[in-house]
C-alpha cells in the first residue's frame, strides 16, 4: 500500500475518513447506529469510509504483493483497528441507509 515511499491515495483517502469518523464519535463506534439515526452526515462519512475500505480489500485480495509491501505502523494500527471495532458498525449503517434508500428498511411500519 505504500508506493516509493509513499502511501497510495487509497491508504491517505482511508485514513482521512477513519481519523474523522473516530473524532467524531469519540472513538466509542459502538455509539454510531444512534449517531447516524440523528445526523446524515455520519451516514454519508460511514459511507465513504465503507467504500473507501472496500477499495483497499479489493487490492488486498487481488494484489497481494502490494500489500504486503511494508506499509506505514499507522496505516497497519487504523486498518486493524476499523477492521476489529468500527467495520461492523459502519457496514451496518451503510447498509441501512441503502435499504432506505430503496424504501425496504422500516416498510414493517408501513403495514
Amino acid at each position: 500500500m505504500v508506493q516509493g515511499g509513499k502511501d497510495s491515495a487509497k491508504v491517505v483517502e482511508f485514513m482521512k475518513l477513519f481519523v474523522q469518523l473516530k473524532d467524531w464519535c469519540d472513538d466509542a463506534p459502538d455509539e454510531l447506529a444512534d449517531l447516524a439515526a440523528t445526523d446524515s452526515s455520519v451516514k454519508d462519512l460511514c459511507d465513504r469510509l465503507s467504500s473507501a475500505a472496500r477499495f483497499l480489500k479489493i487490492d488486498e485480495r487481488t494484489a497481494r504483493v502490494l500489500f504486503a509491501v511494508p506499509a506505514g505502523p499507522a496505516f497497519l494500527t487504523a486498518w486493524r483497528n476499523y477492521e476489529d471495532r468500527y467495520e461492523p458498525s459502519v457496514s451496518h449503517i451503510r447498509e441501512s441507509a441503502l435499504l432506505e434508500l430503496l424504501g425496504i428498511y422500516g416498510m414493517e411500519q408501513c403495514e
